[in-house]
């Protein structure tokens, strides 16, 4: 059974991107209820390394209209990061929503076998969301004929 490109990319974007409004939701009646100022969630951080919650919903908007826009050859609209609150956050993820519900699915479908992405790394445009295994976090690439052995990976200075 073959898959075509719209029924791979457009509706896992679309179940995304929902889930993602769900969640604010939920994270705004949280603020309510307990009288948290929204701020706090919109610019904070997991980890003093991340970006702050804010530009990683806009990041996560971006790589769905933009991915879609890739494939199709379309242009995607450009949305400015000035959100500051949630519910802003959940206007810009409508916005993405809106656009990526206009396209059709006959732009998308077709594409399964056009060659696409980086010219110096030809590959079919479905091949990175099918095919390609994306390393977990904190373990080491499993090599042919068994897993890595991590202390074997690090190369050791000559002589020691």
């Amino acid at each position: 059974m073959s898959i075509s490109m719209y029924q791979a990319g457009l509706p896992v974007a679309i179940r995304f991107l929902n889930n993602l409004s769900a969640i604010i939701d939920k994270a705004a009646a949280h603020c309510a209820a307990r009288n948290i100022d929204q701020t706090v969630l919109v610019n904070g951080r997991l980890a003093p390394d991340m970006l702050p919650f804010k530009t990683q919903i806009c990041i996560a908007c971006d790589a769905a209209k933009l991915c879609v826009a890739r494939v199709a050859g379309l242009d995607a609209p450009k949305f400015d990061n000035t959100e500051n609150t949630l519910a802003e956050l959940i206007g810009r993820i409508n916005n993405t929503l809106a656009w990526l519900q206009t396209v059709p699915p006959n732009v998308l479908d077709g594409l399964e076998d056009e060659p696409g992405g980086h010219p110096r790394l030809p590959q079919r445009p479905q091949e990175p969301r099918l095919h390609r295994e994306r390393p977990r976090r904190g373990h080491a690439p499993r090599q042919e004929g068994g897993g890595a052995e991590p202390h074997r990976l690090l190369r050791q200075p000559e002589g020691h």
